[in-house]
């Protein structure tokens, strides 16, 4: 015991933190609209050292997917530990209300002894915002008490959509490996996506900054650092698509070696492990040795006592600002479902944000490429109608280009799926059945999460009409109109 009194008033007088190494610090490096075009995961035209080195010193996920296709929807998700679908705020933009039962986790951080701060990106679709942090000084390094551990989210805007030129840089545009099969292969395309690249490489050295910042704070051999995207590429098919291009991310976790214990791989490794962004919450309480709330619908991926790997990931995109949309999507290690319930509509709707800035202008070279006589198959795509589902193996066709949902080969893998889907949206109540103002008349005061919570058949019997609504004969669907709730009348 004097041995220890004598230890810690040796730490305090030099300065050094001694109650924080009881517990790792943990630092959030986040990137906006960016899929895994990472040297490390394999693509060689592109430059990112410091990405790089990161992944030799930690694991580099290979299956890593968000729950969402959009910023702030993915965000809130991730905020609660709870999908957008299931609390309200699948809609991008939207009026949600925080069920009262719900805690943030950067609320169970500081509760549990964390100096939690978050000096940006506080955009959780109106749920909470930055007083739901240690606001004030809002950066590890200054934070009031040393023997407090820190939880600190930085975000890097750089590579966001509304960044996009069609400068390219560094980069020749004949030599684009990882250009996408399907955009026109135009000198524009081609500048467009070679700038793209240039911002990766830019955000490549503001990583470096950040990782040398923490090496010289001297809290690098105590701080757990995890580098992900919020979604994928910012260009067309990607952000606000439910393909791997738009929910498909990089996730390296650097695991210092007095944690090593905490984390299942090696340094160095990859894992193909499949982690959706709904996990990164119940991870990050786990690590800190906080109790994951029963309510939070994510599994911890690192620290001790972890649950079975997940053998499946869910997605959703729904209304886009203006444009509704009720897309529901899940992947094994290889195949992607995806359940288009607005099947009538097609594959490309018209948004204002994503076309009328036009930052890059590559939505304009689409539709420029579409109107000349015999446009390419893969233009005329985006302008078709969806199928109501669509099947792919992703191993095989990763650009998700041929549809196997009608290929009796795969009726075993698509009957899989489809069932999982289902299994889904009811363990997790999915709210994206009900028309949003509909919800909003609904949820009372406790917010969308409780009344999903207490309103499970009804929802579920709505989602049953869906599922079936392009089997319906005009009779059936006529004879719906006179339903006693407006969700099926809707």
């Amino acid at each position: 015991m004097k041995f220890k009194i004598l230890a810690f008033l040796y730490f305090l007088l030099l300065g050094v933190p001694a109650l924080a190494d009881e517990r790792p610090n943990i630092l959030w490096l986040t990137v906006e609209d960016i899929s895994p075009l990472i040297g490390a995961y394999g693509y060689d035209d592109i430059s990112t050292p410091n990405i790089d080195a990161l992944a030799k010193e930690g694991v580099l996920y290979s299956n890593a997917y968000v729950t969402a296709p959009v910023c702030a929807v993915m965000r809130s998700a991730l905020l609660t530990g709870i999908f957008s679908s299931s609390q309200g705020t699948q809609h991008m933009r939207n009026e949600a209300i925080l069920s009262p039962e719900i805690k943030t986790y950067p609320k169970l951080m500081i509760e549990a002894g964390y100096y939690a701060t978050n000096p940006g990106k506080t955009d959780y679709q109106g749920l909470a915002a930055k007083e739901i942090w240690n606001s004030s000084p809002a950066n590890y390094q200054s934070r009031p008490d040393k023997s407090k551990p820190f939880m600190h989210v930085i975000n890097h805007r750089g590579t966001h959509e509304s960044q996009a030129s069609d400068d390219p840089g560094r980069y020749d545009i004949a030599k684009l490996s990882s250009f996408p099969p399907y955009y026109p292969d135009t000198e524009k395309a081609r500048r467009v996506w070679a700038s793209h690249l240039q911002q990766i490489s830019e955000m490549d050295g503001w990583v470096g900054e950040q990782l040398a910042e923490l090496e010289a704070s001297g809290e690098a051999e105590n701080t757990i650092v995890f580098f992900y995207s919020d979604h994928g590429s910012g260009l067309p098919r990607g952000k606000r698509w439910a393909y791997d291009s738009g929910l498909k991310i990089p996730l390296i976790v650097r695991m210092p070696d007095k944690w090593k214990h905490l984390m299942p791989n090696a340094a160095g490794s990859q894992t193909d492990e499949l982690i959706s962004t709904i996990d990164l919450t119940a991870t990050v309480l786990n690590l800190a040795g906080v109790p994951t709330p029963e309510y939070m619908q994510g599994r911890a991926f690192l620290g001790e006592n972890l649950p079975p790997e997940r053998s499946y990931i869910h997605a959703h995109r729904d209304r886009m600002d203006e444009r509704y949309e009720l897309i529901r999507a899940v992947k094994d290690k290889r195949f992607k479902y995806i359940r288009n319930y607005e099947y009538w509509k097609p594959h490309l709707q018209f948004n204002q944000y994503a076309e009328l800035n036009k930052w890059s202008g590559i939505m304009e070279e689409i539709r420029r490429v579409y109107a000349e006589p015999n446009p390419p198959a893969v233009i005329e795509w985006f302008f078709e109608t969806k199928p109501v589902e669509e099947l792919y193996d992703t191993q095989n066709d990763p650009h998700e280009l041929v549809n196997l949902a009608s290929d009796p080969n795969y009726a075993a893998k698509l009957a899989e799926l489809r069932a999982e889907a289902v299994r889904w949206r009811k363990s997790s109540r999915d709210l994206g059945v009900i028309p949003e103002q509909i919800l909003l008349d609904r949820r009372g005061q406790e917010g969308e999460y409780s009344y999903g919570l207490h309103n499970q058949a009804s929802i579920e019997r709505a989602w049953e009409v869906l599922d079936n609504l392009h089997k319906l004969s005009a009779e059936e669907l006529i004879a719906m109109m006179a339903d006693d709730d407006a969700v099926i009348r809707y």
